[in-house]
């Protein structure tokens, strides 16, 4: 005859890590709850998506700089953070350009030239009610600003215009 099964359940070893009370799920629950990641790190790794009324924009990358480079964008000069002057067209060529792939943008204008950019980026910027301008400005300022702010600017290295003078080992 099987036998029979047994109605009670071993408590687990204390430290076998295999069950926690009701307490100190409790403890631990409120611990996390009590200590929250600072905003700029959860931005650092998570950044929270670039977005006004209907239009969202993709991350930064590399490649939107050196885009922007090309079309000879003030967004894609570090000077952006200082206040540069920046036209609405290079607004909304800044916004077509961080809807879409960079690819695309870039063949259009390798294509056909920076007027069909232009044009694209007007039809882009004709579906953006006037209420949400200077948001969606002020998001892609402060998002061009927040990237070049992590960039450490080299800087040149030049020979002194005097040498320097002899050293007791260098025989002076």
């Amino acid at each position: 005859m099987p036998a029979k099964a047994s109605k009670s359940r071993r408590a687990p070893r204390a430290n076998s890590g295999a069950f926690f009370s009701g307490k100190e799920v409790a403890a631990a629950t409120a611990a996390r709850d009590s200590t929250r990641t600072p905003r700029e790190v959860l931005d650092a790794f998570a950044p929270a998506p670039l977005a006004v009324g209907e239009i969202a924009l993709r991350p930064l990358t590399w490649a939107d700089f050196i885009l922007l480079e090309k079309f000879e964008s003030p967004f894609a000069d570090s000077s952006i953070a200082g206040g540069a002057e920046i036209s609405q067209m290079d607004v909304a060529l800044a916004v077509f350009i961080l809807t879409r792939p960079v690819l695309a943008a870039n063949d259009l204008f390798s294509e056909k030239g920076r007027a069909a950019l232009e044009r694209e980026a007007l039809a882009l910027a004709s579906r953006v009610p006037v209420a949400d301008l200077t948001a969606l400005g002020l998001k892609l300022r402060e998002a061009f600003a927040r990237a070049f702010a992590t960039v450490v600017e080299g800087q040149k290295k030049t020979a002194p215009s005097t040498p320097p003078p002899a050293t007791a080992s260098a025989g002076g």
